[in-house]
């Protein structure tokens, strides 16, 4: 997580008080999504975006994924909402992505490798002094991915990256001794202890994660069985809330929806039978962002 995230998070969480009722989290972020790329978004389940015009979404200038998705988030009490007690579940309406990771599509035209992996370990971020004096604040989080496994490779992808790679995680609000952990709903928020699908994309940044659709809970060897928005729940749940989420947008199923309650052989069955983006299709050598801009000249 570079700096500016760090600095983007704790100024919008500086007016938020995650134990309100609802609360609205303030700040300009035409930084993260520029006006002549915003587009219409629609609910992902739990109360997250999806950022889906066709395969035209908008960009992130800089970061990680996560760091990205809760610098736009707004943080919000969700009723009904399965969140474990201590877990503030962020609304990502304001969030935007550099990838695209809806659909299987955008899986193999944008993805490098699909690994199966687990969190080896996690370190928490350094607030700023003025937090530190106030008592008060965000408290950030990176991790070490363990691959333990690639199950689908992008033909002429570099190599897949080795264990050890570093990833931006969302982490906790701070009070004096009190902490609360922060997810984004509908996105798992990546713990020790559980397994996880990451569809990886090699950008001119380096190695990240394809975007939110990209993390799939794996927990036994079930995609959709897992943590999940900082909740462990079983597929069958998870079934259940992307079930209700895509009836209400009246969308096309999802990957993750096409997957869920099945093995990775499912999952490299259905990548194998996808079709590229066309306009991808010629950029290749390119990494990721690259590639996803020619795409969308």
């Amino acid at each position: 997580m570079s700096q500016r995230d760090v600095d983007q998070v704790r100024a919008l969480l500086a007016a938020a008080d995650p134990a309100a009722e609802v609360t609205g989290v303030p700040g300009d972020l035409s930084w993260r999504v520029p006006e002549e790329v915003a587009e219409t978004v629609g609910r992902r389940p739990g109360g997250a975006s999806w950022r889906r015009a066709g395969r035209r979404r908008a960009a992130v200038a800089g970061g990680l994924l996560l760091a990205a998705a809760v610098a736009g988030a707004v943080l919000v009490a969700l009723p009904g909402e399965s969140a474990e007690p201590g877990v503030a579940v962020l609304d990502g309406a304001g969030a935007s992505e550099r990838l695209p990771s809806w659909s299987a599509r955008d899986w193999v035209s944008y993805a490098d490798h699909v690994v199966v992996g687990t969190l080896s370990g996690e370190r928490e971020i350094a607030v700023s002094e003025e937090e530190l004096a106030a008592g008060e604040g965000y408290l950030g989080r990176s991790g070490t991915l363990d691959v333990q496994d690639v199950l689908w490779s992008r033909t002429g992808a570099r190599p897949a990256p080795a264990s050890g790679l570093s990833l931006s995680l969302v982490g906790w609000t701070f009070d004096g001794d009190d902490r609360q952990r922060m997810a984004m709903a509908g996105v798992p928020r990546i713990e020790t202890g559980h397994t996880y699908i990451f569809a990886l994309a090699y950008t001119s940044e380096g190695w990240e994660l394809l975007g939110s659709g990209a993390i799939l809970p794996y927990d036994e060897g079930v995609i959709g069985n897992g943590e999940s928005a900082g909740t462990v729940r079983d597929a069958d749940e998870g079934q259940a809330e992307l079930a209700e989420a895509e009836r209400d947008l009246a969308a096309e199923h999802s990957l993750e929806f096409q997957v869920t309650g099945h093995d990775g052989g499912t999952l490299v069955e259905l990548l194998a039978s996808a079709e590229p983006d066309p306009a991808a299709a010629g950029f290749g050598d390119l990494p990721a962002d690259q590639r996803w801009e020619r795409a969308n000249e």
